[in-house]
């Protein structure tokens, strides 16, 4: 979708996507592991280090939160992952745990 979007103008909406998955497919893929995660997935679409998806689900934050999260940063907060910026932005959004 993101290439489709990106190359031939259409106009996907990966949050929706995201959104759908986390309802209604999320369970299946917990129950029995498989493919890529969605979380990389996000980390891939939005041009983020890997390590912004690993942190996010470790810590068993929804694909929402993340994506939420996601979409707060600017160009230069994307580029490298910070831990203590990480936990920082999320205490600011009031969804910060340990």
């Amino acid at each position: 979708m993101d290439y489709l979007n990106h190359y031939f103008g259409k106009n996907y909406q990966i949050k929706t996507v995201v959104n759908l998955y986390s309802k209604y497919i999320k369970k299946f893929f917990d129950a029995s592991p498989w493919g890529y995660s969605m979380y990389h997935f996000i980390s891939s679409e939005k041009a983020l280090p890997q390590d912004f998806a690993t942190y996010f689900k470790e810590k068993n934050y929804s694909l929402e939160e993340f994506y939420s999260f996601v979409e707060t940063l600017n160009a230069d907060e994307r580029v490298v992952f910070k831990k203590s910026f990480v936990e920082n932005r999320l205490k600011e959004m009031d969804i910060y745990r340990d």
